[in-house]
């Protein structure tokens, strides 16, 4: 086996949700899997934990499923606590590592990454485009270290929130305005919403000045798309990669006969 088994990455941490494969020699770099609206840290990226480790290509990499509130909480919060995890990763990786690999599994060597390799589904994209350019504003010595792969990224905004604000009748605005409560995402992700357009401006804006690693080094779509708009979100991004028969929820997800998912990050790593 090429990784220790899948573990958490803070034991005895409840409220930490994140899930870690450390690679069983000192590794090069690392991926980072970013979740979309109410995912999983595991469960959005079903099967990667048990197909990747088997990669040689991932051989050296430790395999992160990160865990955050994608339901009552907001990008921007949630953007920021990504930068912070990802400094933590840099910067006190070694600690994070012998907190959650047993004596017995002990890894020889330093633990510091040449690399990170952000792979985010749906809203997950916006969470970790907007990490990386929290980390630009922060000077943070990392930053120019990552790399992006979207799927079905969120980027022009979520359809769903449009759908929900077509919904008539009494009933239905009353469930609307508790869902909506209850998720302020609902709003913060419509299309044209400031938060978008806010995004498009501040990639814009940095890419212009240099920033290249906000580009996606890969754009990974879904043929059957009705959650989020495959529009690009920068016209220097990648043209797009489709994922035949895949849904918005099925684009990330691997099985045996449809490793599409799989091999595109594979091919990058």
């Amino acid at each position: 086996m090429l990784h220790f088994p899948e573990r958490k990455l803070r034991p005895g941490v409840k409220s930490d949700t994140t899930r870690v494969l450390w690679a069983r020699r000192p590794p090069r770099a690392a991926v980072v899997f970013v979740h979309g609206y109410r995912g999983e840290a595991i469960g959005t990226w079903s099967r990667f934990d048990a197909l990747l480790p088997m990669s040689p290509k991932a051989a050296d990499y430790d395999l992160f499923f990160y865990g955050y509130n994608c339901f009552s909480s907001n990008t921007m919060a949630e953007a920021s606590l990504l930068c912070d995890f990802l400094t933590e990763l840099h910067e006190d990786g070694g600690a994070l590592l012998r907190k959650s690999l047993a004596l017995a599994d002990v890894r020889p060597g330093p633990l510091s990454y040449g690399e990170v390799l952000l792979v985010a589904h749906s809203i997950g994209a916006i969470v970790s485009r907007r990490a990386l350019l929290f980390a630009r504003q922060l000077r943070r010595p990392w930053e120019e270290r990552t790399r992006l792969v979207l799927f079905a990224p969120a980027h022009r905004g979520a359809v769903i929130s449009e759908l929900l604000a077509e919904l008539e009748g009494a009933w239905l605005s009353f469930f609307r305005a508790g869902f909506r409560h209850m998720s302020p995402l609902v709003a913060e992700v419509a299309p044209g919403s400031p938060s978008i357009v806010g995004l498009e401006a501040d990639v814009e804006r940095e890419v212009a000045r240099g920033a290249r690693h906000l580009l996606a080094t890969k754009v990974v779509i879904a043929e059957v798309e009705r959650v989020v708009s495959n529009l690009k979100l920068h016209d220097l991004d990648p043209v797009p990669v489709v994922v035949r028969g895949s849904t918005h929820t099925s684009v990330c997800k691997p099985r045996p006969g449809f490793l599409q998912p799989l091999t595109e990050v594979e091919d990058v790593l």
